[in-house]
């Protein structure tokens, strides 16, 4: 096992050598990082009360993402929801109503996509995982083209494109027996990920980023912010010989929250297909899913709101 160990070490640094790219320089950093895990006995579920079996923490942890997932009145200024509600109240008939022609998706649009989806991951609460996919491209790829097709057609998405089993993952440095301690890594089913990589590009086409967003960007990381930011502190510590005043804020569970009607919203403004719009929609209606963990898998519980 020692020798195997080796032999694999040294061949990934043979692929950086040979091929440098930030892929492999990544793996090689998450390879280093090693495995932190951080298990526990009892989840609390009060002051004075702990929960050690692991089918009622599944349904504690259920409890705690249900609550997380429901929009609530935190007082804010509801004006920009109200007016996001009312456009997209009233976008929704006016599409119904449009004779407007989408082009079909051709079957290179689905062959490339299922090439593009992550192996090694977990398979989904069907037992299908990228690897099916792949292995199998060519004989799946006019099937699902014929299927997705048909999705785009009548704008309604399959009720189990929706569903997901999410697992509770612990964050850095916090209290392994508190819910709130543990983020939620949803695994949704493989064929709504191939659904979404077919898409895309006819989302993305009208999008317009804005040029200082480093993360969710292929080609830039956070680390080319930071570089930015301690350039900016140099530049003013040397140079202009001013003050340097800069402003961090953290969104705790901004992912999470996000409202489903500002992002309709915020997509039409991007002008993407009215048939598109629609699909979207519907695709965040009705969303559900269920807490594995320990082996126990919960009953599932609705997603109103988050990305």
């Amino acid at each position: 096992m020692r020798k195997e160990k080796y032999e694999d070490r040294q061949k990934i640094y043979s692929e950086i050598m040979d091929n440098p790219s930030m892929k492999n320089f990544y793996q090689l950093i998450n390879r280093n990082r090693g495995q932190s895990k951080t298990s526990t006995t009892s989840i609390k579920k009060g002051p004075e009360c702990d929960i050690s079996d692991p089918k009622n923490q599944a349904k504690r942890f259920s409890q705690y993402m249900e609550d997380l997932f429901v929009p609530k009145d935190n007082s804010y200024e509801n004006t920009f929801l109200e007016l996001c509600t009312a456009r997209t109240n009233a976008i929704d008939p006016i599409y119904e109503n449009m004779d407007t022609e989408l082009e079909p998706l051709s079957e290179t649009e689905i062959f490339k996509p299922i090439g593009k989806l992550n192996t090694g991951k977990a398979m989904d609460a069907f037992g299908i995982s990228a690897e099916h996919l792949k292995t199998n491209r060519s004989i799946l790829s006019p099937i699902f083209t014929t299927i997705f097709n048909q999705i785009v057609a009548t704008k309604q998405i399959p009720l189990f494109f929706k569903t997901g089993i999410t697992i509770p993952v612990l964050k850095k440095l916090k209290d392994p027996t508190l819910v709130e301690s543990y983020r939620g890594i949803t695994v949704t089913p493989t064929i709504t990920k191939l659904f979404e990589y077919v898409l895309l590009p006819r989302l993305t086409k009208n999008f317009i980023q804005a040029d200082m967003q480093f993360g969710f960007t292929e080609g830039l990381s956070m680390l080319i912010a930071a570089f930015l930011v301690s350039e900016c502190k140099s530049e003013s510590k040397d140079v202009t010989l001013k003050p340097l005043y800069m402003i961090a804020v953290d969104s705790q569970t901004a992912f999470d929250v996000v409202s489903h009607i500002i992002l309709l919203d915020k997509l039409y403004e991007c002008g993407i297909h009215p048939k598109l719009w629609s699909i979207v929609k519907d695709l965040y209606k009705d969303m559900s899913s269920k807490i594995k963990w320990i082996g126990e898998i919960n009953d599932k519980f609705p997603i109103q709101q988050g990305v």
